[in-house]
């Protein structure tokens, strides 16, 4: 009897726990910073050059100097002018432990201007960074607080905005918030790619296919069983996104990959910390990339990928083929707001692709997760444990020459 009380309380305990733990995303508790419908020209997650999109462009009309509102009530914590990157900016703490920020903004509001441009002349700088006291410039939800710009690294008028966590500086995806923003347009898959995982992705350029659209989902034109020589195999996509209207494609949430029913990996973009957004360059196929190709974003973890976008439902994503069955795929490709769209085809191995002497362990590699070393007579180099995110061979030769 006193045990089943226990495992009653315990049960009931845990429950009101989990009740208890406030949401990372509150719903409606932040307000458009614009007073104008919530439009973008980018969103949190999109792909860029070394780096994801940490939150969202919001449109401002091709227009500057339109009134910014604070996004919910609490203090201003920091202020910001740099030539490039935000330029001026603002964040502002907030009770319930996240912050939010305001970039590429024109003057502030007429009491923090003057606060600012008095700290300009005493420290006989443009660019600075201030620290103010949460009692100097208290903030209510809807409070004016700047006008729109185009500052600092800007391409043209628009506002920076984000939200993160105060304590780790991890940045959140803001439409988990409820902002609204129409959207039940679901994201376009354009392009699935596939590599030969016996080998380092560094090496090889993908087999790339064209997808085509049907009611039943994405597929591979005149191709319903995906026929391959390869034993291990990985995917990748070009996806993007819109919302209702139109606009700029933008980037995807997430996407899933199924083999016969089962989910065998994801990556999500819901939130990432500046010090890993490098591992975007892992997340996608840097090498086509590099050489002028698309954005494909990889249904597999690198070796070397030490982020925190992917979650490993069973195995890394790579698959095995063992069999020369058939085997059912799916990938599922999704926007924040839940629109979905998917990829379905067959899988078989087929003996009679299979490529000889596709690789070998002939030459010296450079391996990820490792200190990786060349020492010769006259040279050295090393690589950190942490620097790669596939290997590649290690290649050295010396070259006597002379100046005349």
């Amino acid at each position: 009897m006193g045990c089943r009380f226990l495992l009653l309380a315990l049960v009931l305990f845990s429950s009101l726990y989990l009740k208890a733990q406030p949401s990372p995303y509150p719903q409606n508790y932040f307000r458009n910073p614009l007073g104008i419908p919530l439009q973008l020209s980018a969103n949190f997650g999109e792909l860029r050059p070394d780096h994801w999109h940490m939150g969202l462009d919001i449109r401002t009309n091709q227009k500057e100097n339109l009134p910014v509102y604070a996004a919910a009530e609490g203090y201003i914590s920091h202020i910001g002018i740099r030539p490039q990157s935000f330029g001026r900016f603002i964040i502002i703490n907030h009770p319930n432990g996240l912050s939010t920020l305001y970039g590429h903004l024109n003057d502030f509001y007429p009491e923090l201007e003057e606060y600012v441009i008095a700290r300009q002349y005493k420290q006989e700088s443009w660019a600075l960074e201030l620290d103010p006291s949460r009692e100097q410039f208290p903030v209510q939800k809807g409070k004016f607080i700047a006008f729109s710009g185009n500052t600092g690294g800007s391409q043209g008028p628009h506002l920076h905005f984000e939200i993160f966590d105060t304590k780790t500086s991890k940045r959140l995806n803001p439409l988990l918030f409820g902002f609204q923003l129409a959207d039940n347009v679901p994201p376009d898959i354009l392009r699935l790619a596939t590599y030969d995982r016996s080998k380092s992705v560094y090496e090889q350029s993908p087999q790339i296919f064209s997808l085509k659209k049907t009611d039943s989902g994405y597929i591979i034109p005149k191709q319903p069983v995906l026929r391959t020589g390869l034993n291990q195999l990985s995917f990748a996509i070009q996806a993007q996104d819109k919302v209702n209207g139109g606009g700029s494609p933008n980037g995807i949430f997430s996407a899933e990959l199924f083999l016969d029913g089962e989910s065998r990996l994801k990556f999500i973009l819901d939130s990432i910390a500046y010090e890993e957004t490098l591992y975007m360059n892992a997340h996608i196929d840097y090498r086509h990339d590099y050489k002028g190709g698309v954005y494909l974003q990889h249904l597999s973890i690198m070796p070397g990928d030490r982020g925190s976008v992917y979650k490993q439902t069973r195995g890394d994503g790579v698959i095995m083929l063992n069999d020369t069955a058939l085997h059912a795929v799916r990938i599922e490709v999704r926007d924040a707001n839940g629109n979905t769209s998917e990829i379905n085809f067959m899988l078989q191995h087929d003996d009679s692709l299979s490529r000889e002497g596709n690789y070998t362990q002939a030459v010296k590699r450079f391996v990820p997760n490792r200190t990786n070393t060349i020492i010769k007579p006259d040279f050295e180099m090393f690589i950190p444990e942490f620097a790669l995110y596939d290997s590649f061979p290690s290649l050295y030769y010396r070259n006597n020459s002379s100046s005349v």
